[in-house]
């Protein structure tokens, strides 16, 4: 019976750190365990008669975690129409509760116990390391433009990075754990194929965790790296038989981690666009998923430095390239083409030394319009000297199998041209041909584009052989020579700033514009303002930060005095609620909460609010705060624990909070011994829940390392005192 109540506490106790890296639909499987659990536990309470030995002083250690719920739940019922997502909360927190009852109910010895929690950390690296696996699986699938519909939650979207959860902190904090609580296993004498495996764990965790697009993951995962390595190094001189064990069972995995981390680091920060641009291109991943992950990654490491980095900065230094007809991905090119780095076929000799070429085929993105399939490319987009003369060409070739129906290229918002549209002749297929146009500028921006068509198509998926452009040219015919015109350069500056906002700016706009004029019509309005706009600020919001220096919230420590009052000054002059930090990305969303939280409470509580609380209705209030065009929801809050706490159930609340986390802290350093490493993942899964928690519950994780220790002291009494 002894092996069945060690056993079923494993399952729920590994449920619970699991379920924050589980897919949406799966986190669920808890719920079945945790009621099996205290059914069983109830039943061994009445068989075993133990209430006989119910001790009420051994009970009491529990006081500051059953206050806390019972004030929760207290303050829960009084709150008037509770929205939905904080009864899921609410749920959640019965859930964990319903669990602590249980454990009570059943009778572990201290031996018993930690024999438990020792498999626990053990079977909580293989899962976290299993998590890692699939999840860097997951990532390189989804580079390649691969994905798994059941991964994907109904208006929260799919997963960044490596996270299996649309919660990137979430799965983050499990990848951690596993790290933290595998610790003592590299103070240990391992054959060389466990301590392979074990460093091969630790690899995939931190790297996992590193990619998860979370930037509390990457912080920790970073000062995991550190403190390792440091240890690692300092080691050295002594002869103590476990440091030797922790160096002999880290080095494959600090090498590992940082040849990784490192490679990614060097492609953000010391490659050139254009060598970013080869290396997506040659290993044919899916442009558009690949630059939106790695502009998420950079954005992430520049706030941690910057907070007021923006989206469009990261992406405009990181893909911001000058046009160059020798290089696709200079702009020429739309959609996930392939890239062709050597011109070969017939009548190659005609296409520049030096030059690329983008292939179409039928695994790049197109479009369909009045029952055709297209797939589009804007040459060139500028304004032209209004009635001059210019001429564009670019070289196609097309495949002998060719199953499309047309190339061509061609100008819009002209005012006459020699030749309307230059078409390639598909009885020639099998080699390079140029193809020309000669226009007359009109007083609009002019556009030159290739298209490719496949009538009576739904897309261009069926299309056989392929279809290859390179080396496009403008001219302006003025005098006796050709001036060649880099017009594109102009515009391409400002098409980046546009996609900012959207993942797959170019793709969106194909799919809904199929045809010639609809598809060139989006990206003509603002590009001459924007232009001028940008030659003379580069980065306008920069220059605001620097013209009013109040307002300036990258060199939070420059100023102390400054930032405290700026955190202080909750009201303006109206007694109305005044931001602070909206120029922040990094922190600003995050104290602006905080600094509203302590607004309520001093301005709106009344003085028995401040001490007893005011129920939820805060989140309501915060709601409405904060609610802006970027963010649809229902349901804000302080994402502070104590916030939170102090609002729903004032200081008498905030104490018994404050109480249990110190019980906790003490109940840690008296079993340190047999304990450490959950006081270890105790501190992590603290530190996540500390930006971003509602309740003193929340991560479930968080709550059982809360307990874990009392629970310790707990079964210690029982069987020291009966």
């Amino acid at each position: 019976m002894s092996k069945v109540r060690e056993n079923l506490l494993v399952v729920v106790l590994v449920l619970f750190i699991a379920r924050m890296g589980l897919p949406q639909y799966l986190k669920y499987i808890l719920f079945p365990a945790v009621g099996l659990y205290g059914v069983w536990a109830l039943w061994q309470f009445v068989e075993d008669r133990r209430w006989q030995g119910f001790r009420l002083r051994n009970t009491l250690i529990f006081t500051p975690l059953l206050v806390s719920m019972l004030i929760y739940f207290i303050m829960l019922v009084f709150t008037p129409n509770p929205q939905i997502n904080l009864l899921r909360d609410a749920f959640n927190v019965l859930v964990f509760f319903s669990f602590v009852i249980a454990l009570y109910l059943i009778s572990y010895t201290p031996s018993g116990y930690q024999k438990v929690l020792n498999q626990v950390a053990l079977y909580t690296f293989i899962i976290s390391s299993l998590f890692a696996f699939l999840g860097v699986l997951k990532l390189v699938l989804q580079l390649y433009g691969i994905t798994f519909e059941f991964l994907e939650v109904e208006m929260l979207g799919y997963p960044l990075g490596t996270s299996l959860s649309v919660d990137n902190n979430s799965f983050a904090i499990l990848c951690l754990l596993g790290l933290v609580l595998a610790i003592p296993y590299t103070t240990r004498k391992l054959k060389i194929r466990y301590s392979l495996l074990l460093q091969l764990g630790l690899t995939l965790i931190v790297v996992s965790a590193f990619f998860s697009t979370s930037r509390r993951g990457l912080i920790i995962a970073l000062l995991c790296l550190l403190i390792c390595g440091l240890t690692w190094l300092v080691s050295i001189p002594f002869r103590s038989e476990r440091l030797k064990n922790l160096r002999v069972n880290t080095s494959f995995f600090l090498l590992l981690s940082i040849m990784v981390i490192g490679n990614f680091y060097w492609f953000v920060n010391h490659m050139s666009p254009i060598e970013r641009y080869r290396f997506l291109y040659s290993h044919h991943f899916e442009k558009f998923e690949a630059i939106h992950f790695i502009n998420r990654m950079a954005v992430q490491e520049q706030l941690i430095s910057n907070g007021n980095t923006e989206y469009s900065d990261v992406e405009w230094k990181l893909w911001g390239t000058e046009f160059d007809p020798r290089y696709p991905y200079t702009g020429w090119a739309e959609n996930n083409f392939k890239l062709v780095g050597e011109i070969k076929g017939k009548g190659a000799e005609l296409v520049p030394e030096g030059a690329e070429a983008a292939l179409v085929d039928s695994s790049v993105q197109g479009s369909t319009w009045g029952g055709h399939a297209y797939y589009y490319s804007i040459l060139f987009e500028a304004k032209g000297e209004a009635g001059s003369w210019y001429m564009a060409s670019v070289y196609c070739y097309v495949s002998p199998d060719f199953s499309g129906d047309n190339v061509e290229i061609g100008v819009e918002h002209a005012i006459s041209s020699t030749t309307e549209k230059a078409i390639y002749d598909l009885q020639a297929s099998g080699s390079w041909q140029k193809l020309e146009v000669t226009f007359q500028a009109d007083t609009a921006a002019y556009k030159v584009g290739l298209l490719m068509r496949v009538n009576n198509a739904l897309n261009i998926k069926g299309l056989k052989g392929c279809m290859e452009f390179a080396y496009p040219e403008l001219y302006k015919i003025q005098t006796h020579r050709e001036e060649l015109l880099a017009s594109k350069v102009e515009n391409k500056v400002d098409q980046q700033q546009q996609n900012m906002q959207n993942v797959n700016p170019m793709e969106e706009e194909v799919v809904e514009n199929p045809n010639q004029e609809e598809l060139l019509a989006s990206k003509v309005e603002n590009n001459v303002d924007q232009q001028q706009q940008n030659m003379q600020n580069v980065n306008p919001m920069e220059e605001e930060v620097v013209e009013n220096p109040e307002d300036r919230q990258s060199d939070w420590f420059s100023s102390d005095a400054r930032v405290l009052h700026n955190f202080l000054s909750l009201a303006d002059s109206s007694g109305r609620f005044r931001h602070s930090m909206s120029n922040n990305f990094f922190s600003g969303p995050r104290i602006d909460r905080w600094r509203y939280a302590l607004y309520i409470y001093w301005h709106e509580y009344s003085l028995v609010q401040k001490i007893f609380g005011g129920g939820f209705g805060y989140t309501r209030k915060f709601t409405d705060m904060f609610r802006d065009q970027w963010r649809v929801t229902e349901y804000d809050y302080p994402h502070s624990p104590f916030l939170s706490v102090m609002l729903y159930s004032g200081i008498f609340g905030l104490i018994f909070y404050i109480w249990l986390l110190l019980g906790a802290v003490k109940y840690y350093w008296t079993y340190r011994r047999d304990y450490w490493p959950f006081g270890l993942a105790f501190v992590v899964a603290f530190f996540f829940a500390f930006f971003s928690s509602n309740n003193p519950f929340e991560p479930a994780v968080l709550a059982v390392f809360t307990t874990i220790p009392y629970f310790a002291h707990y079964f210690y009494l029982v069987e020291k005192h009966g």
